[in-house]
């Protein structure tokens, strides 16, 4: 097996081993059970809040996680560099089950990745890419496809 190929299989393993078994961080419901906006705290003090909003006359949603500290004020999307990306989007997907054992009716989620400056030029943001994978793992009986760069799940 080439360098390369180590280090995806490595980083395969690393990807799957981590999102699935990443310990989601403790996260602070709506106080209505039905609401919609959740957030948590990492461990290094980002603090995260995740909307879920109702699409106009539909059964579906759209996913949005952000940043909610000062440093990040000018863009809340930015990508923080912290090394905890496998625990926050652990943490998305525990959010979504609760929200999904609450509204069993919806039948389509919806999201899109911000682009890091760097890959601007591509169709389909890494985010976008990682958090569909961490989808597909998290919710098997759901199909998972990405749109340009947005990430759809629906029930199959």
């Amino acid at each position: 097996m080439g360098l390369f190929n180590k280090i995806h299989h490595h980083k395969e393993n690393h990807f799957n081993g981590n999102l699935l078994h990443s310990n989601p961080y403790s996260i602070i419901p709506p106080n209505i059970p039905s609401g919609e906006v959740y957030h948590f705290t990492t461990d290094s003090g980002l603090e995260y809040e995740v909307r879920v909003g109702k699409i106009k006359n539909s059964l579906s949603r759209v996913v949005n996680f952000n940043v909610l500290n000062d440093e990040y004020s000018d863009n809340e999307y930015a990508a923080t560099n912290k090394g905890e990306i496998y625990r926050v989007v652990s943490t998305v997907i525990e959010i979504l089950k609760m929200y999904m054992n609450i509204h069993e009716l919806v039948k389509q989620y919806e999201f899109s990745g911000e682009f890091k400056n760097e890959n601007e030029d591509n169709e389909t943001s890494i985010r976008t890419r990682f958090f569909c994978r961490g989808l597909a793992r998290a919710f098997p009986t759901w199909n998972v496809r990405i749109e340009s760069n947005h990430g759809v799940l629906n029930r199959k």
